[in-house]
């Protein structure tokens, strides 16, 4: 007899919601269940510490941005799971262009904002740091997972941390650094690329509300029958014996 599903409660963060949102609720609703039957582990969370541990030796003048993107591969290096270590590394490669043309003056982590996505269902918004670069504010998101989101999960993604930050004055005015590293479609390998809102395409507020309701009503039909048709799954472990966290320490969400 199949074990009953444990029940997911809480929605994940912002990229990896999007990227549950098919092109319907049934699309959708499945993704929910085969990402609650057995989440991918957190292989980026060390990435996601190297990078922003060598952006703030670059603010502190410990090193140059040269230099800093050095220290990164070589803590890479030092990460003893296996998975854990190649995409650490992978991450790490491609990123080179972005430390070598990012030089700020400060570095800080930024408090978790969330998305209403509907009663009672909050979408976690993971910003992954907050930079001072050429007298602006910049807010970093780092997307560092292989599979790229599809455009518009994309366009919602971005609509969704503009709504965030135009309810903080703060940081209403800051420029936003969306990071990807994926691997585009089509494609073999993983390509670098930086997009700013000036080349971003937010998604219209009519379109992001039949997104956002196409996420909230196949995670209400989730929430109501979490699997009709249980099936094992292999469980995992790392090498090493440590237990993998299923659903903590993505940069931005889960992969």
């Amino acid at each position: 007899m199949a074990s009953k599903p444990n029940l997911v409660r809480n929605a994940p963060g912002l990229l990896h919601a999007v990227a549950l949102v098919g092109s319907n609720e049934q699309a959708t609703l499945r993704n929910i269940r085969k990402m609650a039957r057995g989440a991918p582990p957190a292989l980026y969370r060390s990435a996601t510490e190297i990078v922003l541990a060598a952006l703030k030796g670059t603010a502190t003048q410990l090193w140059t941005p040269a230099r800093g993107h050095e220290w990164a591969r070589a803590r890479a290096k030092e990460i003893t799971d296996e998975d854990k270590r190649l995409c650490a590394e992978q991450v790490i490669q491609h990123l080179k262009p972005y430390f070598l043309a990012t030089q700020p003056r400060w570095v800080q982590p930024l408090s978790m904002e969330y998305y209403q996505a509907g009663p009672n269902l909050q979408i976690p918004v993971r910003l992954s740091a907050l930079m001072g670069v050429d007298g602006k504010f910049v807010v970093l998101v780092l997307h560092l997972w292989r599979k790229p989101l599809e455009l518009e999960q994309r366009h919602a993604a971005v609509a969704i941390l503009h709504n965030r930050l135009q309810q903080r004055p703060d940081l209403a005015d800051a420029e936003l650094h969306f990071v990807d590293v994926s691997v585009p479609e089509g494609h073999k390998n993983r390509e670098y690329r930086l997009s700013t809102w000036s080349n971003l395409t937010l998604m219209p507020p009519e379109a992001l509300k039949a997104f956002t309701d196409r996420f909230y009503n196949a995670w209400q039909a989730y929430l109501l029958n979490p699997d009709p048709d249980p099936k094992p799954r292999p469980s995992r472990t790392p090498k090493g014996g440590d237990q993998i966290d299923l659903f903590k320490g993505h940069p931005t969400g889960k992969p």
